[in-house]
């Protein structure tokens, strides 16, 4: 939680108690989270205002995102990773990433995203 809140102090954005809800809940999630799963877990603050906060810290860069199941999910990202989805259960599993893209002569700060598809260990039995 540290890191975000740095992030936010640093980018001049102001510490509120929502904001920092928010930051904790993205903390504390090992796996990516969707707003309305942040709002059942925060409560004390109405939807809206969470959405507000994710769209403030996604575009200033604070958090990942990515469409799972035509919703969008959040996800603090300290070390380069990506998704494995089951089609089944829709447990997420994150596995690391070893892309490099710093070959390419025509562009600069390149992102990417990959989510994977298939059926866990436990739905193939």
């Amino acid at each position: 939680m540290d890191s975000l809140v740095k992030k936010l102090v640093d980018s001049g954005c102001k510490l509120t108690k929502s904001r920092l809800a928010v930051c904790k809940c993205l903390s504390e999630a090992k796996l990516p989270i969707s707003a309305r799963q942040m709002h059942k877990k925060i409560g004390d603050f109405d939807q809206a205002s969470i959405y507000r906060i994710l769209n403030l810290f996604e575009s200033k860069g604070f958090v990942k995102t990515e469409i799972i199941n035509k919703e969008k999910f959040y996800c603090v990202q300290s070390k380069l990773h990506h998704h494995i989805i089951c089609r089944k259960c829709g447990r997420i599993e994150n596995f690391p990433c070893n892309h490099k893209f710093n070959k390419y002569k025509n562009f600069t700060d390149i992102d990417h995203q990959l989510t994977l598809y298939g059926v866990c260990g436990k739905c193939s039995k």
